[in-house]
C-alpha cells in the first residue's frame, strides 16, 4: 500500500526562510546605514575643516589689519577716512584677496554696514536683518549659513567672524566667507572616495540578500510541490483505502453468506423442523468449510498485502520454479485445451527472493493469463537474462485490457477476473517490489497482451547446479 509521507517539513520551512533572509536584511540595512552615517561624518570633518581654515585666516588677518592700522601714525577716526588713506588702499588691494577664490573677505562696522569687501560693489550696504540667524553650532558658535545677501549675493556661503578693535581709531568684524557650492562639491569628493569600500560591503550584503531570497522563494515553492504531492498522495490514498474496504467487503459477504444459509440449514435439521439426509449435511459442512477457507485466504492476502515484507529470502532458480508451477496447472490447461509454448525458459538464473512468495507470484500471473486466453487458447512464457534482470514475460492472445483496466490492473479487488481472493496481481506487484523488481503489463501489437515480472539477478546457474534443480 502506498504509504503517507511525512509532514514534519511543513512546520519548519518558512522558520527556516525567515532565518535565511532576516540576517542578509539586517546586514544590508547595517551596511547601508553605517554608509549614511560615514557620509555625514565626512561631510561634517569636511565642513570643519574649512570653518578651521577660514577661522586662522580671519585670526591672521586681523592681526596683520591690527597692526596695519596701528602702525599709522594719524589713527583714522571714521572708516571713510581709512578708505581715502592711499596707503590703507594699497595695503587692502593686496590683503583682501581671500586665500580660497570661491570665498570671499569684508569688514563690517558696528552697525552692520559693509565698510571694506574684496568685491568693491558691496561696500556700502547692511547686513539683513537675521542674516545670522541659522547658526551651525556643530562646526562653531563663530560659524553662519548666510543666505544670499549683502556679503554674497549670488549664492549661500559659510561666514566666519573675526572682531577687532584699534584704540582711538576704528572697529569692525572681519568675515571671511566660504561658497557653499564650492564646498559642497568638496564634500561629494570626499565622500565618493569613503563611498568606495562601503559600495563593496553593501554589493556583498545585497548579493548574499539575493541568494537568501532565491533559496527561501525555491524553499516556498518546492513546499507547494511537497504539499500539492501530499495532497494527492492523501487522495489517492484514501481512495485506495475505499477501494480496498469496498473490495473486502465484497469478498466477504460472499462466504459469509453462504455460511449464514448453512447455519440456518443446519438450525432447521437440529430443531427437527426440517430433515436433512447425511449426503446433503455433508455438502453443507463442505460448502462452509470452504467459506470460511475462502474467508481466511482473503485475509491472509490482505495482511500480505497491507505489512509486505521480503520473507525469507533465498538463491531460487527462476526457471526451475516456472518449470513447477507449469507442472501444477498443466492438469487443469490440459482440460481447458489451452496450449503452453515454455521452450524459452531453458536459461537459467538465479534471484533473491522467498521461495512460497516466486511461486505464487508465477502461479497468480498464470492463472490470470489462463483465465484471460479462454479454452482452446495459448499462452507463450519466455525468459530474458540481463547482467542485471532476469524478466519473465507471459503472452497471450486473449481479450485486451482497456487503458482504465491496464491502469488498476495491481491494485487490490481490481482485477478483471475472479482468481480467488481478488488480491492476486496486488500481491505480484507488493512481493516483485519488496525484491527489488517490478511487474508490468504491455499490448504489444503482434501478441495482444503480455505480463512481464522482472527481479534483479543474483548469479548465473552452474550447469551441476541446474541439474540438481531438476532432478
Amino acid at each position: 500500500m502506498m504509504p503517507l509521507p511525512k509532514t514534519s517539513w511543513a512546520g519548519w520551512v518558512p522558520g527556516v526562510c525567515v532565518g535565511l533572509c532576516v540576517p542578509s536584511l539586517i546586514l544590508l540595512l547595517v551596511c547601508i546605514a553605517a554608509a549614511v552615517l560615514d557620509q555625514r561624518m565626512i561631510r561634517m570633518a569636511v565642513v570643519q575643516h574649512q570653518a578651521e581654515l577660514a577661522r586662522s585666516e580671519c585670526l591672521q588677518r586681523a592681526a596683520v589689519l591690527e597692526a596695519q592700522l596701528d602702525s599709522q601714525q594719524e589713527k583714522p577716526r571714521t572708516w571713510e577716512q581709512l578708505r581715502d588713506n592711499a596707503a590703507f588702499s594699497s595695503f587692502w588691494s593686496s590683503f583682501r584677496r581671500p586665500a580660497r577664490p570661491q570665498g570671499y573677505l569684508a569688514i563690517v562696522n558696528d552697525d552692520g554696514t559693509i565698510v571694506m569687501h574684496n568685491d568693491s560693489r558691496q561696500i556700502g550696504q547692511r547686513l539683513e536683518q537675521g542674516w545670522n540667524n541659522r547658526r551651525l553650532p556643530d562646526v562653531g558658535d563663530d560659524v553662519v549659513r548666510a543666505e544670499p545677501g549683502s556679503l554674497a549675493p549670488n549664492a549661500p556661503t559659510m561666514d566666519v567672524s573675526v572682531p577687532f578693535a584699534i584704540p582711538h581709531s576704528v572697529r569692525g568684524t572681519l568675515h571671511a566667507g566660504v561658497d557653499e557650492k564650492w564646498l559642497n562639491a568638496e564634500v561629494a569628493t570626499r565622500q565618493q572616495q569613503g563611498l568606495r569600500h562601503w559600495k563593496w560591503l553593501t554589493g556583498l550584503a545585497l548579493a548574499s540578500l539575493a541568494l537568501s531570497v532565491i533559496g527561501a522563494v525555491y524553499l516556498l515553492r518546492h513546499q507547494q510541490g511537497l504539499t500539492a504531492s501530499l495532497t494527492q498522495q492523501t487522495q489517492a490514498r484514501i481512495a485506495e483505502l475505499s477501494n480496498l474496504g469496498g473490495g473486502l467487503a465484497h469478498e466477504v459477504r460472499n462466504p459469509l453468506h453462504a455460511l449464514r444459509i448453512n447455519l440456518h440449514i443446519l438450525r432447521r435439521a437440529m430443531d427437527g423442523r426440517a430433515s436433512l439426509p447425511e449426503d446433503q449435511l455433508l455438502a453443507t459442512l463442505r460448502e462452509s468449510g470452504t467459506a470460511i477457507d475462502r474467508i481466511e485466504a482473503v485475509l491472509r492476502d490482505l495482511l500480505l498485502f497491507v505489512e509486505p515484507t521480503a520473507g525469507k529470502v533465498v538463491e531460487v532458480d527462476l526457471a526451475a520454479e516456472i518449470r513447477a508451477v507449469l507442472d501444477v496447472l498443466a492438469e487443469n490447461l490440459k482440460r481447458d485445451s489451452i496450449a503452453i509454448d515454455s521452450s524459452r525458459c531453458g536459461q537459467s538464473a538465479v534471484v533473491q527472493i522467498d521461495a512460497d512468495r516466486i511461486r505464487q507470484m508465477l502461479l497468480n500471473l498464470l492463472t490470470f493469463a489462463q483465465l484471460r486466453v479462454g479454452k482452446q487458447g495459448a499462452i507463450a512464457v519466455e525468459m530474458l537474462v540481463s547482467r542485471a534482470n532476469a524478466e519473465l514475460a507471459i503472452a497471450h492472445a486473449g481479450p485486451t485490457l482497456t487503458t482504465d483496466q491496464a491502469a488498476h490492473l495491481f491494485e487490490p479487488f481490481r482485477s478483471p477476473v475472479d482468481s480467488g481472493s481478488g488480491l492476486g496481481m496486488a500481491l505480484v506487484h507488493v512481493h516483485a517490489s519488496a525484491a527489488g523488481g517490478n511487474v508490468r503489463y504491455e499490448q504489444p501489437e503482434k501478441i495482444g497482451n503480455r505480463l512481464v515480472l522482472s527481479l534483479p539477478i543474483g548469479r548465473p546457474v552452474p550447469k551441476e547446479r541446474q541439474n540438481e534443480l531438476q532432478a
